[in-house]
């Protein structure tokens, strides 16, 4: 995957070095730092429930977690698919390079708040495109990542937007995106268990 996709505004929280917050955040993050199998993957298209055991099907084996300072957009946990040791491996390295373009595997997520005792959060935006003055295939995703010893899950909550009319300098943003966000509708699990650190 590549970093900045045409038609997609992921919704970043700012945050600021405030008592140390960040300094804490950082330090969860790279703890849970490594490489993970992959051991389940539901997805349910038609409900914001458990979907199906589809994990047979996928491409991708494993997930590496990679802790990264963007100060002072923020701090992040990339938690990216691969498909072996070696492809997580240089995913991670280009990650803690901050070297942007292509990218192996495929992401899940960039964390930016919580802790890996009650877990970290994301929430991202895809704002469509674009077509007739109307924005369409806007969705927002709710993403959960919660620890249980050296394994995690990551829910991932869909919601979709009907389509909208384009602002007034011709865009679709992502407050228009989250006005017209439907409930959420369509669910993605992970599931994964640690397997080794990046050397």
């Amino acid at each position: 995957m590549k970093y900045f996709l045409p038609g997609v505004t992921i919704l970043l929280i700012l945050t600021c070095n405030k008592n140390g917050i960040n300094d804490s955040l950082l330090e969860d993050m790279e703890a849970v730092e490594g490489i993970y199998t992959l051991t389940s993957f539901t997805h349910n298209e038609n409900a914001c429930v458990t979907g199906t055991e589809i994990l047979a099907d996928q491409e991708y084996r494993y997930i590496v977690l990679t802790a990264q300072d963007y100060s002072p957009f923020g701090i992040y946990l990339f938690a990216q698919l691969c498909e072996n040791v070696e492809e997580c491996s240089t995913v991670y390295h280009q990650i803690k390079s901050k070297e942007m373009g292509f990218m192996y595997g495929e992401q899940i997520a960039s964390f930016h708040t919580g802790s890996a005792s009650e877990g970290f959060y994301s929430k991202m935006v895809t704002t469509g495109m674009t077509g007739n003055n109307e924005c369409s295939g806007a969705h927002a995703s709710d993403i959960h990542m919660n620890f249980t010893g050296t394994s995690f899950t990551i829910d991932e909550k869909i919601s979709y937007a009907d389509t909208f009319p384009v602002d007034e300098e011709g865009y679709c943003t992502t407050d228009t995106t989250l006005k017209y966000l439907n409930d959420c509708s369509e669910m993605k699990t992970y599931s994964a268990d640690f397997l080794q650190s990046v050397e």
